[in-house]
């Protein structure tokens, strides 16, 4: 989002991902003074990969400034005598704060999105929707695993309360063999290894863990 606001393009957003946010903001040297944007003086040089963004926000701040455009590193430009305030994107802080600066402004907040071109949603929706699908599949199948595993017939109903994957867990008979089941279930990665430990207490065996590419409703 902070590149199409950069180069100003026309485009429709059409799915945010869910990574790469991050805040565009304004940071000073911590032992400045100012600790608003709004009560910078004229004349600030600043230093910054995203020129237009950073003019169009001082712009409606009423404030002339000098504005040098640099390619990475933006946060040691301070240090260098180069520029007195950066505008830069951010996700936690910790390198501003290692380069002994702080923030005073907040521009925007950004995203990793997929956008299109204009009216494409109306052109081409089933192409759309497919595309969108198969990405949407990709990132749900990120925080899921696959599990297998032998459990004693007589513990499935406590096995579909421990882990009740996305409806129910499929349920697989074993040749010769009448006690026990085969269990395949869809569970949260997070809790992979918590779900682990409460079937081996209901007796299960022969645990597989396995990744998920793609996962669709």
């Amino acid at each position: 989002q902070d590149v199409v606001a950069e180069v100003g393009a026309k485009v429709d957003e059409v799915l945010e991902l869910g990574f790469g946010g991050c805040r565009m903001v304004v940071a000073i040297a911590e032992d400045s003074p100012y600790n608003r944007a709004e009560d910078l003086p004229d004349n600030m040089k600043i230093a910054t990969s995203f020129p237009n963004i950073a003019r169009n926000y001082f712009n409606k701040l009423n404030k002339k400034v000098q504005i040098t455009e640099v390619c990475g590193s933006t946060e040691i430009t301070p240090k260098l005598g180069l520029a007195d305030i950066i505008v830069d994107i951010t996700s936690s802080g910790s390198t501003l704060k290692s380069n002994n600066l702080k923030i005073i402004g907040e521009i925007m907040n950004s995203k990793a999105t997929i956008i299109t071109k204009p009216g494409f949603k109306q052109e081409q929706p089933e192409k759309l929707e497919a595309f969108l699908r198969a990405v949407k599949s990709a990132i749900d199948a990120e925080e899921k695993k696959y599990l297998m595993a032998n459990i004693p017939r007589a513990a499935l109903p406590e096995v579909k309360k421990v882990i009740p994957g996305l409806k129910a867990p499929t349920v697989v008979g074993l040749l010769d063999n009448e006690d026990e089941v085969a269990i395949h279930v869809v569970v949260n990665k997070k809790n992979i290894y918590d779900n682990i430990g409460k079937l081996k207490q209901l007796g299960a065996t022969g645990i597989l863990i396995m990744t998920v590419d793609q996962m669709i409703p």
